[in-house]
């Protein structure tokens, strides 16, 4: 027999040999408690990102800080994503967990480019820049960065697991640095008067998303 916790998740899986009794499974499982509430309090202290996201049905996955569970289902058809209280994968037969997790980060970066343009349109006026260009990308180090001579700025695709305040945050963090490239005293005036709880919403970023 052979036990796994999924990280993401914390769900529970035991794979056993087809026949064996349901009391041998049990004792099996009954067997690995200290071993499995050391995985669990592991997990609850770990944070999600995008490479340890389960994709799995049954999973849990955050969307714009709401977590949602993972439904597939089986087509002939194109690959696409319900979202309503779930997410309902679209998959042709023969697909596995490497198809559904490229179509979910295909849905954030969708859902990305929706948010995107209407943030950008609201603040540019009052902030009195124009950002020429933006771009959607995975980023091991940062949540965003800013071209400032082609006024073109890049947000990480991991902010679509975040609520909508965290995208804004990091989008008018980058569009400050159009008045101001480095971050001295004038560029925390100007994210001051731009978005006055904007240290909330860095520490909140700052603590990241846990898996339980």
């Amino acid at each position: 027999m052979y036990l796994r916790v999924y990280q993401g998740t914390g769900k529970i899986v035991v794979t056993a040999p087809a026949g064996m009794k349901i009391d041998r499974v049990e004792a099996f499982v009954r067997s690995k408690e200290d071993w499995i509430g050391q995985r669990l309090s592991q997990t609850k202290t770990s944070l999600i990102t995008l490479d340890t996201l389960g994709v799995a049905e049954g999973d849990l996955v955050p969307v714009w800080g709401v977590q949602k569970k993972i439904l597939y289902r089986r087509n002939n058809h194109n690959r696409t994503i319900s979202d309503d209280e779930s997410l309902q994968l679209n998959l042709k037969s023969q697909d596995g967990i490497g198809e559904a997790r490229s179509l979910l980060l295909k849905y954030y970066r969708s859902e990305m480019r929706k948010k995107i343009p209407d943030l950008i349109s609201t603040h540019e006026n009052r902030m009195d820049v124009e950002v020429a260009e933006y771009g959607i990308r995975k980023m091991k180090t940062r949540w965003g960065s800013c071209n400032i001579r082609a006024r073109r700025i890049w947000l990480n695709l991991e902010l679509a697991l975040y609520p909508p305040e965290i995208l804004e945050y990091v989008l008018i963090h980058e569009m400050v640095h159009l008045h101001e490239r480095l971050h001295n005293k004038r560029f925390y005036r100007l994210m001051d008067r731009f978005l006055p709880d904007w240290k909330n919403r860095e520490k909140q970023l700052k603590r990241g998303l846990s898996s339980c």
